[in-house]
């Protein structure tokens, strides 16, 4: 105010305003002129300084199929990006070489894919000889000749009980008290 010659902070508060520079302390600039003693001390601090370990918040360890070392054949597990109906697991593929974290399979293209044991899961498969087995069936009387020969030919499995088979080649055998229904082909 011209008048009082005062201003206003001078009024209200009773002293003037400070700005910001003001809270600092003024440095005398003899006391840090020596920049290399401030660098080396700086240096030194730094180099005592020593990083925090990582801690490890998740135990979680990954499962590995007991099973998995000891079999011939695997599932290589889809990572990348699926259609709907996809399956999740590719296979199965013979395994051609192992070591702790990974295998080498061999794809049916003939190329051998190296895959960590993460992706990898134990094919368990049935050794079923494709090849039918033949029996042959003691007769039960000689009193003909016909029932004779036709009791020396062989008898297939399939003969004995009726099975389906799919696609695939599966055989598919129903409970008893489904053999009785005829299929609709």
């Amino acid at each position: 105010m011209a008048e009082t010659k005062t201003s206003t902070a001078d009024m209200v508060f009773g002293q003037s305003l400070k700005l910001p520079a003001d809270f600092f302390q003024q440095h005398d600039a003899h006391k840090d002129n020596n920049i290399s003693s401030f660098l080396h001390n700086l240096y030194e601090h730094m180099r005592k300084l020593k990083p925090i370990p990582i801690k490890h918040h998740s135990k979680r360890s990954l499962f590995v199929h007991p099973e998995l070392h000891s079999t011939s054949h695997v599932f290589i597990r889809h990572d990348g990006h699926r259609s709907p109906l996809q399956p999740v697991y590719d296979g199965p593929y013979k395994v051609l070489a192992r070591t702790e974290k990974y295998f080498i399979i061999d794809t049916p293209h003939g190329v051998h894919k190296t895959i960590s044991i993460d992706r990898l899961k134990p094919a368990f498969t049935l050794n079923i000889d494709q090849d039918c087995t033949t029996t042959t069936a003691t007769p039960t009387s000689t009193s003909t000749n016909t029932q004779e020969s036709s009791s020396s030919q062989p008898i297939r499995p399939s003969q004995v009980q009726p099975t389906n088979k799919t696609k695939s080649g599966r055989v598919v055998r129903f409970p008893k008290h489904l053999q009785d229904y005829e299929e609709f082909r």
